[in-house]
C-alpha cells in the first residue's frame, strides 16, 4: 500500500518508500546498539532490503513510510501500519528511528502522530497496537504520552493499544 505524496507536521514528512531506501537502513543496522535495539541478528543484503520495500509497496495490507527531516529532506527512520486488517479495522504499528544521532529529538513522537492520524483518518481503523520491548523506556513513555495503553505484559514484550 502507498500513501501517495507526503504527510508533513513540523519535523517530520512521511512518504513512500522505495529502492534507493534500502541503502541506508543497512547502514543503520550495521550500528550494533541500533540492531540490538531493533532486535536484528542478521542484517539483510543491499539486494534483501530493497526487494523487502518492493513488495511492502504493492501489499495491500502494509503501510510501510519514511521518516525524513522535513528541513533537509534526510531519511532517518522508518515507520508503518502493518497486518491492516480491513473487516476488523485494525493494524499493528511499528517505527525505527535508526539515525541514532537523531534520537532525542521529537521525531519519532511527531511521526508517530502523523501515523496514527493517517491510520484512523484515511484508513478508518479503529484499533491501532504495538509491541514493545519492556526494557525500552524510552519508546514507552513516548506511547504512553500518545495516549496508547498496556493491553498485555510477557517476560520482554508488551502489547499497547490505541482505539479511535
Amino acid at each position: 500500500m502507498q500513501l501517495k505524496g507526503q504527510r508533513c507536521g513540523k519535523l517530520v514528512c512521511l512518504r513512500d518508500m522505495d529502492e534507493k531506501d534500502a541503502s541506508p537502513y543497512i547502514k543503520w543496522l550495521k550500528d550494533p546498539e541500533v540492531a540490538n535495539i531493533v532486535g536484528i541478528k542478521q542484517i539483510p543484503s543491499l539486494k534483501e532490503r530493497a526487494q523487502q520495500l518492493k513488495n511492502l509497496a504493492k501489499s495491500p495490507n502494509d503501510l510501510v513510510l519514511g521518516i525524513e527531516l522535513r528541513d533537509k529532506s534526510e531519511l532517518i527512520g522508518t515507520i508503518g501500519l502493518r497486518d491492516i486488517d480491513t473487516t476488523k479495522n485494525t493494524a499493528e504499528a511499528a517505527i525505527f528511528i535508526g539515525d541514532k544521532h537523531e534520537w532525542d529529538k521529537g521525531y519519532g513522537t511527531e511521526a508517530m502522530k502523523l501515523l496514527l492520524k493517517i491510520g484512523f483518518e484515511k484508513l478508518n481503523l479503529k484499533r491501532i497496537q504495538l509491541h514493545v520491548d519492556s526494557a525500552n523506556l524510552r519508546a514507552r513513555h513516548v506511547f504512553t504520552k500518545l495516549g496508547f495503553k498496556e493491553e498485555s505484559k510477557s517476560e520482554r514484550l508488551i502489547v499497547m493499544v490505541k482505539e479511535a
